[in-house]
């Protein structure tokens, strides 16, 4: 994020601090000076909020701040930032004074401002500060921000020796500046219905400002269509920030549809000649203005300095679906925090309660991200999860009135605190694994969901669908919209489990939760892979749309996932002679048998008989069994079509049980042959990994399905998939953290 600021110089150092040097005995005199000189604002600000982008003092006089906004532009579409904040402050100092009045100074006689008013004799100053976040409108809407107007183009300039004076305005240069910035917004003059002038109510300074516009408008042939009004005729002359008290005026006005009135004005004056121009002074408060050609609300703002830098931008509305995603209930949210002591910790979930009633609820997605983002990974934690301030309030009311710690024991599903796990690696972060799901459940409105409201889910399920399309000529999203019965196919069903898991990990990563390990069930596997960067995604894609498009053509079979122990299972399978196949082990005490429904059904009444628990499972085909040996050689002959890679994560084999730690694994198409027919020793696996010091797990699939398979290890962490706390507008389930998280 980048910073633009503008500062007066300060009264407060020079009328305060300088009076009372004796009474500063023992600091630093240099900061002093860094605290009080307006040289440091950007760069202080950007340490205090940690902002890394690039961090200007722009000092330009009366239109630093609009400059400011201008530059902050500029540095967002050069792809120095992804946001920017623009703005300027200027605080008088005593703050209740006064001024001496000298004919034909700048100053008014009679402490009013009257812009554009016949009796224009000068402006007042004031003090205020103000600021403004910056954000390319695609992104803002992918990541559904409140968009309060748009800005469609800003330019620059300088008037150089083209005046009567050094601090006189210019027609030339104002000219200039205002038809470059319709030039670049593509603006057509007639659509515009406001301009906040800069207006400063001189004598001299009015009418240049009138014939300056009237002259950059020259093409327009209609007359006293456009309001014109100043936010100094309120509140007076602020400085370096009059240009972003009137951006944000002007914001205010095309947001609303609504035009105040620009005070003290009951006769304008003449020599602006307003009816051969297209301006007239917004006198009352009132609705937008028709404007002639426009189809939405267009405003301009300009602010000139003395020197001779002007700026002018021009605003457009939002468009209404920019809105709308704001707007809804944010879901449940995860807000954490940390601390180097369990004291800190206390301090700053007391202050934190504190805040609670100065922030609006329909702020409070936003809050939780910046309050989350705001802490680093300290030794100390506590997050709570809720939905509401008031459920906020209330959980951390119980962890102030409980202690730490407590609050884990009893209901880990809303807070925790530190967990500390056996082998933690020497950074102090326990080691975690990204757990991807296979078949057993259709992602459907979680899929719709991630897509909706979270930008890097979307590029990353943007791209997986590119290639579906180019398969297919299908739109995934669109069979999702419709819930297509077509995507319980296995040749549309395993692509989209694909696309969804290695997009939920992008987000995953996105935040901050990056695995050291990878583990997938079946298919999973397949994702896991090309997270670690043994293919691309794009060849993902191609690979499991070609494996679903052949699974799709095997002899019907059926799948049920059976309480019992494997050895136990496979005891009965050999003593009656039954030819069903152990297709996974996901657990110590359940495993997966499969094969042809035949001769699962002398399996299921054997296993009735002895009142073990089954279900079958979702799925119409043998998997892990014999029935897959019809479809390896085309598989085969697909992975033969690919360039295969090193992992630069570990993963888990299905095949083995142990890390894949060579090419005669990974990089060979008869081991993903063999992954598919033989039995999946998931359970094995996981083992492995707690056993390799892994105790945080991130199951990463349409629904829970493996939460149980480690049930009484201890200082073990699971992620339930479906929802990410903080990260979606719905509901979830969450059993601790290891790292940041954030809402968008």
């Amino acid at each position: 994020m980048s910073l633009y600021a503008g500062a007066t110089l300060s009264n407060y150092f020079t009328c305060n601090v300088l009076p009372n040097l004796p009474q500063f005995d023992g600091i630093d005199p240099a900061q002093l000076i860094i605290a009080n000189k307006n040289d440091y604002l950007a760069t202080r600000l950007s340490y205090k909020l940690n902002l890394r982008g690039p961090s200007l003092d722009i000092q330009t006089a009366c239109s630093s701040s609009l400059v400011c906004v201008h530059m902050a532009c500029q540095s967002i579409l050069l792809g120095e930032c992804d946001m920017a904040i623009a703005g300027g402050a200027a605080v008088q100092i005593p703050i209740k004074s006064g001024y001496i009045y000298n004919e034909g100074s700048i100053l008014s006689p009679d402490g009013y401002c009257r812009a554009f008013s016949s009796e224009a004799k000068g402006c007042v100053g004031g003090s205020g500060a103000g600021a403004v976040l910056l954000k390319k409108a695609s992104a803002a809407l992918a990541d559904g921000d409140f968009i309060h107007a748009v800005i469609k183009g800003s330019a620059i300039n300088n008037d150089g020796s083209r005046k009567v004076s050094y601090s006189a305005p210019s027609i030339t240069g104002q000219v200039e500046v205002i038809q470059r910035a319709l030039s670049l917004a593509e603006v057509d003059p007639s659509t515009i219905g406001y301009v906040e002038a800069h207006g400063t109510g001189t004598a001299l300074g009015d009418p240049v400002e009138i014939a300056a516009l009237t002259e950059a408008w020259r093409n327009s042939e209609h007359k006293q269509y456009c309001a014109i009004g100043s936010v100094k005729t309120n509140i007076g002359h602020l400085d370096t920030a009059a240009g972003i008290a009137g951006f944000i005026k002007a914001v205010l006005c095309v947001r609303e549809g609504k035009i105040p009135a620009s005070l003290h004005c009951e006769n304008p004056s003449p020599a602006l000649e307003l009816h051969n121009t297209p301006f007239y002074i917004a006198q009352n408060s009132q609705e937008w203005p028709e404007t002639p050609t426009a189809s939405r609300r267009r405003a301009a703002v300009s602010a000139f300095g003395a020197g001779g830098t002007n700026a002018h931008l021009v605003l457009e509305q939002a468009p209404e679906n920019l809105k709308v995603a704001a707007q809804e209930s944010p879901g449940e949210l995860l807000l954490a925090l940390s601390a180097v002591s369990d004291a800190s910790l206390m301090k700053a979930i007391h202050q934190l309660k504190n805040r609670l009633p100065d922030i609006p609820e329909n702020d409070l997605a936003d809050f939780t991200y910046s309050h989350t983002m705001s802490y680093g990974s300290l030794s100390k934690r506590q997050a709570f999860q809720f939905s509401s301030l008031q459920s906020l309030e209330l959980q951390l009311a119980q962890a102030l009135k409980k202690g730490l710690g407590k609050t884990t024991q009893e209901n880990n599903r809303h807070a925790f605190s530190e967990n500390k796990h056996e082998n933690t690696p020497k950074n102090g972060h326990p080691k975690l694994a990204f757990v991807f799901t296979g078949h057993g459940a259709e992602p459907q409105d979680t899929c719709l969901d991630f897509y909706r409201f979270h930008h890097g889910f979307k590029q990353a399920f943007d791209r997986c669908n590119a290639v579906f399309q180019a398969l297919t000529g299908e739109c995934l999203l669109a069979l999702l919209s419709r819930k297509s019965e077509r995507l319980k196919q296995a040749d549309y069903l395993q692509p989209l489990l694909f696309a969804y898991g290695w997009s939920l990990s992008q987000l995953w990563q996105a935040v901050g939760i990056k695995p050291d390990a990878l583990i997938g069930h079946s298919l999973g596997e397949y994702i896991a892979a090309c997270v670690a960067g043994v293919f691309e995604v794009e060849d993902g894609m191609r690979l499991v749309h070609e494996r679903g498009r052949l699974c799709a053509t095997m002899a019907q079979g059926e799948m049920y996932s059976v309480l019992l122990q494997a050895d136990q299972v496979s005891a009965l399978i050999v003593e009656y002679r039954i030819e069903v196949s152990i297709a996974a082990i996901n657990s110590a005490d359940s495993c997966v048998v499969s094969g042809k429904p035949a001769a699962l059904k002398n399996l299921l009444a054997l296993l009735h008989e002895k009142q073990v628990e089954f279900i079958r499972l979702p799925v119409d085909m043998a998997f892990h069994s014999p029935a897959v040996n019809q479809i390896k050689p085309g598989l085969k002959t697909a992975f033969s079509q690919f360039k295969l890679h090193a992992p630069r994560l570990k993963i888990m084999s299905n095949l083995t049980g142990c890390f894949l730690d060579s090419p005669a694994q990974w990089a060979s198409p008869d081991y993903w042959l063999e992954q598919l027919s033989e039995t999946v020793l998931f359970h094995k696996g996981l083992e492995r990994l707690h056993t390799e010091g892994y105790r945080c797990f991130v199951e990463i699939g349409p629904k829970s399905m493996f939460a149980n398979s480690l049930q009484g290890q201890s200082a073990l962490v699971w992620y339930r998939p479906g929802r990410l706390p903080g990260l979606t507008a719905s509901g979830c389930k969450i059993l601790g953290t290891s790292g940041k998280a954030g809402k968008r």
